[in-house]
């Protein structure tokens, strides 16, 4: 788990925000406590921060925010991405042979930077991350700010749209000061403002299911979709994943093959995510799911961790 946060402000605003970034990257410090860094362009009118849990490529190589070699693009990236070792051989097949580390980063940086070199849509690439994440990248050359979330929606990301342009985090109160300075609100939304709606939701299920969250001033980015973010205004919303129709023709399979195919998908699902350069640990509750996981992970890792937490 890492947190990232970030603004882009409008055209010929000359606020400055430096102090500002500083303060919301000490918000989400908790969530990445190894390693830290800021950009910000006073010029671009783009800060982006990043809070580093250490997990792939644990060196200073690993550092973000990271930049390509051309300065064009910079990211910062919560998340995993289970495939990236498949990735990287498939970008440097494809004439991407210098790497400054091994870090799943590098590989999405690399892959957005083969998407823009041939002109493939920026969904094409995302579909080939298996994995969860939030990502935010910022083209200095188009002054484009992308916000993206996985598939599922497991990685969160929060942004805000504010007078003087827009603002995102990992977590909410990491936005928080940026307000006064970029605010009023967007259709007249006060700073006390509540969506009731959502409040019941939360208090009904103890998370707030859709977009919404408690306060009209946030909204989360959309599982499986990107934001592009031109001139501090939001400008684009795509949504780049789709789940899978279930009113597809299924073929009847007997109980041998059911049993199997479940096995195999699930050990296929459970490896891919113990890839890390630190050791790795899971939660035992007792129940089905996790001690399905830990079995099945033992057999790579038999001398896994595991952690019961008693209240």
């Amino acid at each position: 788990m890492c947190g990232i946060s970030g603004y882009f402000l409008e055209n010929n605003s000359l606020i400055k925000l430096n102090s500002d970034i500083n303060k919301s990257l000490e918000l989400i410090s908790h969530r990445g406590p190894d390693d830290k860094g800021i950009y910000i362009s006073c010029e671009e009118r783009v800060g982006l921060a990043h809070s580093r849990l250490s997990i792939i490529d644990v060196s200073k190589n690993g550092r973000q925010p990271m930049h390509s070699l051309d300065n064009r693009l910079t990211i910062i990236f919560n998340g995993e991405i289970y495939n990236y070792k498949e990735l990287r051989e498939f970008l440097y097949q494809n004439g991407y042979k210098k790497w400054d580390g091994d870090s799943d980063t590098e590989v999405v940086l690399k892959m957005f930077l083969y998407s823009l070199k041939y002109g493939i849509k920026i969904e094409k690439v995302l579909s080939r991350l298996k994995g969860i994440f939030a990502i935010a990248l910022w083209d200095s050359l188009e002054k484009e700010l992308f916000l993206i979330r996985d598939a599922l929606g497991v990685k969160p990301l929060y942004f805000s749209e504010m007078e003087k342009g827009v603002a995102f985090a990992s977590e909410i109160k990491a936005i928080l000061p940026f307000i006064n300075k970029m605010s009023s609100y967007k259709n007249n939304i006060s700073e006390n403002d509540i969506d009731a709606e959502n409040i019941n939701r939360y208090l009904t299920f103890l998370w707030c299911p859709g977009k919404g969250t408690p306060s009209k001033k946030f909204i989360k980015v959309g599982p499986g979709e990107y934001l592009k973010i031109k001139n501090g205004k939001l400008n684009k919303k795509v949504k780049w994943y789709f789940l899978p129709s279930f009113n597809l023709k299924t073929k009847e399979l007997n109980k041998y093959d059911s049993i199997h195919g479940t096995y195999k998908n699930l050990k296929k699902a459970v490896d891919r995510q113990l890839i890390s350069d630190v050791p790795v640990g899971a939660f035992l509750s007792g129940g089905l799911d996790s001690s399905s996981i830990v079995a099945l992970a033992s057999q790579t890792l038999p001398k896994i961790n595991c952690f019961t937490i008693k209240i």
